[in-house]
């Protein structure tokens, strides 16, 4: 580490730290299973995670922030994690190796009772005896806190819930079956055979209980001792719960659904989330958690973001659809999955699971190309599904498609490029060495490194000019639309003449940048060692860009909103906190709201939009559409205050045509008319 150290004080100028906080992480991609939810004292929210994949550990974690984040405290405390509570500010967990507790509220846990695999857990509010369901096939009693146990009942099956009332009431499910006690536990009968496995029970007050099976909803109005089976529109119920105003919220494969009539008539609550394993409710917030995560609602679920714990390694990160985000993560040895957002990172959706390694991600459209070690595989409806396109048995190394959508392939034996969507694939230029990186500038523009070589195509791709061979391998390369190209490997050697004549920029060769890409004010990022830089001079002189970033970078992207994102190894995707494209403002307050026509209009490709805000309304908001009302572009996002503001907005990868660009601040909307021609 002292090695970079001296390099930065001598090759970067960085004694410029920065003290704002650049980046923030996404809510996303979460992973882990997400098995029982628990409240405590002052705010503590708990959740049992079981493992990922198969031969894992289950994971405990907590939030004090009413679940907005999440972090692990012990990870490895059990093989599985069934279920959980709080009592008396004490939390148990029923685990496969037995009943633990923690005192300290979930940062440690120490061995309590019984050696078996336990299913659940439920302490009687009115009596504080425990009761706890094992693989036994039976419940088990406890009427001193857990510190010694006796069978109460032998069931047909493993006891997977427990739950009851204030009084003497307790229910439970074993397999399809529903058992009941009236005298606090000691004697049980059997008051329901649903023929149907049980999830989930809930009981809810005067006599009402719900039981959730895979074959629909069932509910007693009468203790359990008469049971209908309810006309729902989901079959699957995973999970039962009440929210603040006593309303029935159901968790199926499909969704979250709402009753405020006991069940009679029913509305989806949101179809967004799926695969619900638990709901918690607590005073203005929701919890849903799933089976790749928590999610999260603050506004009674018209809104929902992902709180869950983001540990997910991304491999690959593709920003250059519009509204669209894709990253790749590995969840076993042999299986990746691909994830997707269309709003930022606040949400992620796991769109694709792969049984084979995935490595680059590329997109255009409803496109969607992965890079394995042997070949492409595409697909043409946004992830839903993939197949194999192209093989050459070598390892990919990089994906790109260009504004045309053109799709560009490295591999560890050529150049490979599709004009039809990934049909078919033709060796470029005959390139047939092996191929690092490749930077698309625009349609006509694009260079290519590899195997001690640069080129540089002129005509999007169709032929190529060598530029330099010297025996070195280059494996990064970036490049500007004004001629400036930089590239690595071992060394650090720049371009102004589109390559023409190559100079060093002064590192040793003992030295690697990588992860290399232009902003559209042509300011230059790069990661050495650990660290993210900025430079505003084509690579002259740098500063860091790393304030809230843990380090591990794995992959770079601009959007189309001009924010930079980042894939971490095990620790999901970062984005920066605002724009990287600046935005201009005046010290000077408006007396109105106004949008303003853009300047120069037509343009090509660069335009400026400027506009005025009277007071300080919260987030501002500028998009671009085109013609058919698609969103092209989300130049501003962001919290602004009282001003007049200019914004440059760059066409460079849009085609010719009508444009329409909104503002919405506050109560403020304004639209304009604009034109783009090349």
């Amino acid at each position: 580490m002292l090695r970079y150290i001296i390099l930065v004080s001598v090759f970067l100028s960085c004694n410029q730290f920065c003290s704002a906080q650049i980046w923030t992480r996404t809510n996303g991609p979460t992973t882990g299973n997400v098995n029982a939810f628990a409240s405590g004292q002052n705010g503590f929210l708990y959740a049992a995670f079981g493992p990922l994949y198969a031969g894992n550990k289950s994971n405990f974690s907590r939030s004090t922030n009413n679940g907005a984040t999440w972090s692990y405290t012990q990870q490895t405390f059990s093989n599985y994690a069934y279920d959980l509570i709080v009592k008396n500010n004490i939390i148990y967990v029923a685990t496969d190796g037995g009943i633990i507790k923690s005192t300290d509220n979930g940062i440690t846990f120490s061995g309590f009772a019984f050696s078996q695999t336990n299913y659940s857990i439920f302490s009687n509010p009115a009596t504080n005896n425990f009761f706890t369901g094992n693989n036994t096939q039976g419940i088990y009693k406890s009427s001193n806190a857990g510190v010694s146990w006796y069978k109460v009942l032998d069931s047909t099956g493993f006891i997977r819930n427990i739950t009851g009332d204030d009084s003497s009431y307790i229910f439970a499910s074993g397999s399809s079956q529903i058992y009941r006690s009236s005298d606090a536990g000691e004697n049980w009968d059997s008051v329901l055979n649903s023929n149907s496995f049980v999830n989930c029970i809930k009981y809810v007050t005067g006599g009402v209980i719900y039981a959730g099976t895979d074959s629909g909803l069932y509910r007693s109005q009468n203790y359990g001792s008469n049971w209908t089976l309810l006309t729902t529109p989901f079959r699957k119920v995973s999970s039962v719960s009440l929210d603040n105003n006593s309303g029935l919220m159901i968790g199926s494969n499909d969704g979250i659904w709402f009753s405020d009539n006991s069940g009679l008539s029913w509305n989806v609550f949101t179809s967004i989330i799926r695969d619900l394993r638990d709901i918690l409710v607590t005073p203005g917030i929701i919890l849903a958690g799933t089976t790749h995560g928590i999610f999260r609602s603050t506004n009674a679920g018209v809104e929902w973001l992902s709180s869950g714990i983001r540990n997910a390694s991304i491999n690959d990160i593709d920003t250059r659809s519009h509204g669209r985000i894709y990253a790749i993560s590995p969840i076993s040895n042999n299986t990746h999955a691909l994830w997707r957002t269309t709003n930022e990172g606040n949400f992620w959706e796991n769109v694709y699971t792969a049984n084979r390694l995935i490595v680059k991600v590329a997109s255009f459209d409803s496109n969607v190309y992965l890079g394995t070690p042997t070949g492409i595989l595409r697909s043409s409806n946004n992830g839903s599904n993939f197949q194999e396109v192209f093989n050459t048995g070598i390892q990919c190394y990089k994906i790109l498609t260009d504004s045309a959508g053109s799709v560009f392939a490295a591999f560890g034996n050529g150049l490979f490029r599709s004009t039809n969507s990934g049909i078919n694939w033709t060796n470029v230029a005959n390139i047939n060495h092996i191929v690092y990186d490749m930077y698309i500038v625009n349609q006509s523009l694009m260079y290519v490194c590899g195997f001690g070589k640069i080129y540089r195509s002129t005509d999007g791709g169709k032929s190529m000019t060598l530029l330099l061979n010297q025996g070195q391998d280059f494996v990064n390369i970036a490049a500007t639309s004004n001629g400036y190209v930089i590239v690595d490997g071992p060394g650090v050697y720049r371009s102004s003449n589109f390559g023409q004549n190559f100079t060093s920029l002064g590192y040793p060769q003992s030295v690697v940048i990588d992860h290399f890409i232009f902003d559209k004010r042509n300011n230059f990022y790069f990661m050495l060692g650990d660290d993210m830089y900025k430079s505003t001079d084509y690579g002259t002189t740098s500063e860091l860009f790393n304030s809230g970033l843990p380090g591990n970078i794995t992959s770079i992207g601009l959007s189309s909103t001009d924010r930079l994102f980042l894939g971490i190894d095990g620790g999901s995707v970062y984005k920066t906190v605002s724009p990287v494209t600046d935005i201009a403002a005046s010290n000077i307050i408006p007396k109105q709201y106004s949008l303003r026509q853009n300047f120069p209009n037509p343009f090509n490709p660069v335009t400026k939009i400027n506009f005025d805000l009277a007071s300080n309304t919260g987030n501002v908001k500028l998009v671009i559409y085109d013609i058919t009302g698609r969103n092209v572009s989300i130049l501003v996002n962001e919290m602004l205050s009282a001003g007049s503001y200019e914004v440059e907005f760059d066409g460079k990868e849009l085609p010719s045509g009508v444009y329409f660009y909104k503002l919405t601040a506050g109560n403020f909307l304004g639209v304009k008319r604009m034109v783009l021609v090349k």
